[in-house]
């Protein structure tokens, strides 16, 4: 499905990385209505204390090479930074990406994410 996405992360880096790309429910729900994750996370201190969240990227295809370039830019992946800036990114209409050092962190960080998600579609604060 999403190969170049996958290869666009992991390319240029001197050590092991994972990549986990899944849909969960309450992130994709929280960026439809319009929250911004960035911002919605520094009030919960049990996320930005342990991921870092980057902008969300926008409705693209999936499957698409602008979908994995997009990621890619948002996750803060360059060549000169194969690394990134970022833990975790929301893909709007579409899911999450998250990188780590190993497939248990990556899932860690997107498991802090969707219960923050969660938890503010349940407030029903308004973006």
């Amino acid at each position: 499905g999403e190969l170049h996405m996958h290869y666009l992360l992991t390319r240029g880096m001197n050590r092991t990385r994972a990549v986990v790309h899944v849909h969960p429910t309450h992130v994709v729900a929280a960026i439809y209505r319009g929250f911004d994750l960035q911002k919605v996370c520094k009030d919960f201190p049990e996320i930005y204390r342990y991921t870092r969240i980057g902008p969300t990227v926008p409705a693209l295809p999936a499957i698409s090479p602008e979908l994995g370039e997009a990621t890619a830019q948002a996750l803060g992946v360059t060549e000169k930074n194969p690394a990134g800036l970022y833990d975790i990114v929301g893909q709007a209409n579409h899911g999450v990406c998250s990188m780590a050092s190993d497939p248990w962190s990556a899932y860690e960080h997107i498991e802090r994410l969707d219960h923050i998600c969660e938890i503010v579609l349940a407030s029903g604060v308004s973006p």
